[in-house]
């Protein structure tokens, strides 16, 4: 197996109510292996955009998979998930 290193960047536009963030998990540990108290938050900017970069250790042998949720912005682990991303995975 050879694993590859990647620099994932995202950037999304989308309005979140006061106190909501979004979050974004998947099938990798850097994602938290679908366990959304592990799960990255991304960093709100002007104009309701959302971005994270995080770095990516994966093997070309499985998909990279990962969904967006909204959460509350200090408690995303107690699984108070306000709403999933809707269709498959990415």
């Amino acid at each position: 197996m050879c694993l590859f290193n990647f620099c994932i960047f995202f950037k999304i536009n989308y309005r979140c109510n006061h106190g909501e963030s979004l979050y974004i998990t998947g099938n990798t540990s850097a994602l938290g292996n679908w366990d959304p108290s592990h799960a990255l938050r991304l960093s709100w900017k002007e104009g309701h955009n959302w971005e994270i970069q995080f770095k990516l250790k994966h093997d070309n042998t499985k998909l990279f998979e990962y969904k967006f949720f909204v959460a509350p912005t200090n408690n995303p682990c107690n699984c108070n998930i306000v709403r999933w991303e809707s269709g498959p995975n990415h």
